[in-house]
């Protein structure tokens, strides 16, 4: 599933797109670019995928439905639901974590809980 896209516009017309990807079956948010034509966005495979959640390839839990925004100076964040608890472990509900990148993507902060309450929740937060 393709979650929210952040496009990076040059003088109207689209020249970077970057999208994020929930694993299907597997854990995990990925982040890469995806291919364009003027205004018409055509999202197949992404370009260089990488992992947004540094615990993507040991962690057990579920990550689904992630957004992607920018500001256009190379500052970018990443929200997404997950079972997973942000240092290790699994939750019993989903909570929303986030990461964020001042490079442009390169490399991205730990997960964290988007709210201060998440480990002590108990519902599905959407």
């Amino acid at each position: 599933m393709i979650g929210n896209i952040a496009r990076r516009k040059r003088a109207g017309v689209v020249s970077r797109v970057h999208a994020a990807r929930a694993l299907a079956g597997l854990a995990g948010v990925l982040v890469g670019l995806a291919a364009a034509r003027g205004q018409e966005l055509v999202l197949t495979n992404l370009t260089d995928p990488a992992p947004v959640n540094n615990n993507a390839v040991w962690d057990t839990g579920n990550d689904s439905n992630p957004s992607i925004a920018t500001d256009g100076l190379g500052n970018w964040v990443c929200a997404w639901q997950s079972t997973n608890i942000p240092g290790g472990g699994v939750a019993n509900d989903q909570d929303i974590l986030v990461a964020r990148s001042t490079d442009a993507g390169a490399t991205w902060t730990d997960p964290a809980y988007l709210n201060h309450y998440a480990a002590a929740d108990t519902g599905a937060d959407t």
